[in-house]
């Protein structure tokens, strides 16, 4: 419910109708004989269009981004760590955030 009702049955401004998320990770040593505790890792974002306005009337684009990148795990002592490199956007998707 809106104030006066001037806005009922709107979408709320800046809310996308849907967001898809899907992220797949593989270890490169099982894969390929790599070196151990290597991985590769993806995410595509995909968010549909949106309003930024309460009255539904000025709409922006959805957009799909892609993120890849490296983690490898390591014993130190006796301690487990984990590095990551990643690349986000490697598409350079130009999107309104």
């Amino acid at each position: 419910k809106t104030a006066g009702g001037a806005f009922d049955g709107n979408r709320p401004q800046d809310v996308p109708a849907w967001r898809a998320v899907a992220t797949a990770e593989a270890d490169t040593g099982a894969l390929f004989g790599a070196l151990p505790g290597l991985s590769v890792y993806g995410t595509v974002v995909h968010q549909g269009p949106w309003f930024i306005d309460a009255a539904n009337t000025q709409k922006v684009s959805g957009y799909t981004l892609l993120d890849l990148g490296l983690a490898y795990r390591a014993r130190i002592g006796a301690q487990e760590a984990v590095f990551r490199l990643a690349v986000e956007n490697v598409t350079n998707e130009r999107y309104w955030a």
